[in-house]
């Protein structure tokens, strides 16, 4: 890797920073539902018959176990009854009658295998409740904290996992370690002072010099010194749930996503502020949907169609008045853009007039007013550009990403305004297609499922302007690309959205054969914890895979209990199919995988020890891929 800062870095290219007040409880509940082909809505109107056909037909392996012991119950109760049947029937061993007739002794067993089938019911309802409820309040223990608790939960994670496995080495680490999981074990400390010796040992076993405060994050095949997380933001306006008339309060939550990104920002500033390791430099993904804006191609002015355009740019490169702020100032195709990414106020516009002085006034009034009105249009343009227009892709993006967020962030500049926010805050762009996002509109204008059957106002030209804008500025894309998903709408147009069959008018273009995007989950599904290839992943291997641009994490794959068969059958695939170790990205899916996982160490311990990769093989997934697709690193 050519760039030296990143050479020990570890990168996780899918994980989340978002709690209850983004998502939402009800959100939780419905990626147990929907992924079911069940709503909220079915609940409260009591479709028990619905419910318990789409929870047995599920695909999810852990229900493929419980159908199974399932049967094989049913089968014994049935044996049972037929074994009380015979003794009834034949020796009146039960009831010690020989008076009884034939039709009630056939009542009597019936109702003793209904009892015994209730039982049963009632024992794996309750066994795997029980099972679940563990891991619900597991995950959310973690999704109540606000965004620096997160961190601060997964850096002692990353922490104590070293501590581990120098512990398999150092028998003085060994037994400082146990001495303070036993106490905690035993509620003998509270957690504030399980973190406090913790972090004392970390400081005694890692640090590199008496007079320094750095550290060597080496042990055994781990040797990193930072972390870079890549998380994906999500825009979860809806909670996916429509309101029911069955409750009072029926209509869904929201929080918008622009007061998600100011919990995330000012989470990373507060954690930069207190952890004494800062071993995460955070990146994240700006979430879109397409749905949310408009597409106003009339917000951009370029300086060579009038001569007061020009004029207006170069008096605007000139000055030093706020109004300066609300415009962005761009090149493109050889051009000056400028592009008003905040909204004038009266004040604005006066100084505008100025600048244009008296001559055309009518054209130079229409011009100003019409920049006005647009400030106040939320466009796809308008979001691009703010956010990402400085971005290049260049070789050295990743010092200009690392300068920003030392300044933002370490020393403390970024102060919760997110109105100044611009370029190489947001590494790359997130698209969640069960949230409605749809790649590829089959014709202009398409229909929408969010309007009720209305046009939809330039559907496609606003995911090809997304396209064209990143693949000009090597701007990442990270595709949501499995089955299991939060989703708020119907399952048909959610497979529909979300398969990998839908990219293929876009890849195939020449003007997007570049683009670079990452199919999230690599398009596995649930019941593929030991994996079978499915049409979805092979699709990704067969056809988009080869392009240049084109890679596919295994995030939310590679579990503790289950990890040995994913990652076994994971290298039969790649070794079958020829797979491109280059295209391949970690990705944890945290906290998400903890509704299946008991921790985050767990899941990065597990990939570190499996072994059906070797530490080359792994640093190419967890280091090299991930700085060429984040930072453009060759």
């Amino acid at each position: 890797m050519s760039t030296p800062q990143l050479d020990k870095a570890f990168f996780d290219c899918h994980v989340h920073l978002y709690n209850l007040s983004h998502a939402g409880f009800l959100a939780y509940i419905n990626r147990l539902l929907l992924n079911k082909s069940i709503s909220i809505n079915d609940l409260i109107k009591n479709k028990f018959l619905k419910i318990i056909i789409r929870i047995f037909s599920s695909d999810s392996m852990i229900w493929d176990i419980l159908k199974k012991i399932i049967l094989i119950i049913i089968l014994l109760g049935i044996s049972a009854a037929g074994f009380l049947f015979g003794k009834l029937f034949l020796l009146d061993y039960f009831l010690k009658s020989s008076s009884m007739s034939l039709t009630a002794k056939i009542i009597i067993s019936i109702f003793i295998t209904l009892i015994l089938l209730i039982v049963t019911v009632f024992l794996l309802i309750r066994v795997s409740l029980l099972f679940k409820t563990r891991k619900i309040f597991n995950t959310l223990s973690i999704a109540e904290n606000d965004i620096a608790g997160m961190l601060f939960y997964l850096e002692l994670d990353y922490l104590i996992l070293l501590l581990e496995k120098k512990s398999e080495s150092d028998n003085d680490v060994k037994d400082k370690l146990a001495e303070i999981k036993n106490k905690v074990k035993h509620n003998r400390m509270s957690p504030e002072k399980a973190r406090e010796e913790y972090i004392q040992l970390i400081k005694d076993t890692f640090k590199s010099g008496k007079k320094t405060e750095s550290y060597n994050f080496h042990a055994g095949n781990m040797d990193f010194n930072k972390v870079i997380l890549a998380p994906l933001m999500m825009d979860f306006k809806g909670k996916g749930y429509e309101g029911s008339e069955k409750i009072y309060y029926n209509m869904p939550p929201q929080k918008q996503i622009v007061e998600q990104v100011v919990d995330v920002f000012n989470g990373m500033k507060r954690y930069n502020s207190k952890s004494e390791f800062k071993i995460f430099e955070i990146y994240p993904f700006m979430g879109i949907n397409t749905h949310n804006y408009d597409y106003r191609e009339s917000a951009i002015f370029r300086a060579e169609k009038n001569s007061l355009t020009e004029k207006l740019i170069k008096k605007l490169s000139a000055s030093k008045d706020k109004v300066k702020g609300k415009f962005g100032i761009f090149k493109e195709n050889n051009a000056g853009i400028l592009l008003p990414i905040e909204e004038l106020d009266s004040d604005d516009e006066k100084v505008l007039t100025s600048y244009l002085g008296r001559g055309k006034k009518n054209d130079s009034k229409a011009l100003i007013q019409k920049i006005a009105e647009e400030s106040k249009e939320n466009s796809i343009q308008k979001l691009l550009y703010k956010y990402f227009g400085d971005y290049s892709g260049d070789s050295d993006l990743y010092n200009k990403f690392s300068d920003n967020y030392k300044k933002n962030f370490i020393e403390g500049h970024y102060d919760g305004n997110i109105d100044k926010i611009r370029s190489f805050f947001f590494a790359g762009i997130k698209l969640y297609p069960p949230l409605g996002f749809n790649p590829w509109p089959e014709e202009k204008n398409q229909l929408s499922w969010k309007n009720q059957g209305k046009k939809e106002e330039y559907a496609q030209e606003k995911v090809e302007f997304i396209y064209s804008f990143c693949v000009k500025r090597n701007i990442p894309l990270t595709v949501h690309c499995q089955k299991t998903s939060f989703a708020t709408i119907d399952v048909a147009t959610k497979d529909n959205y979300t398969s990998p069959e839908k990219w293929d008018n876009v890849l195939k273009k020449n003007s997007y054969e570049n683009l670079k995007i990452n199919f999230a989950h690599f398009g596995l599904s649930d019941k593929e914890y030991s994996i079978t290839l499915n049409n979805w992943t092979r699709h990704i291997i067969n056809n988009h895979l080869a392009k240049p641009n084109v890679y596919a994490d295994f995030a939310a794959k590679g579990m503790k209990r289950l990890s040995y068969n994913f990652y076994k059958n994971f290298r039969k695939i790649i070794d079958s199919y020829k797979v491109d170790m280059t295209k391949i990205l970690f990705g944890s899916d945290f906290p998400l995988s903890l509704f299946q996982d008991n921790s985050y160490k767990d899941y990065i311990e597990f990939f570190f020890n499996n072994p059906c990769f070797d530490d080359e093989q792994r640093k190419q997934m967890y280091n090299i891929n991930p700085g060429k697709f984040l930072f453009h690193i060759e």
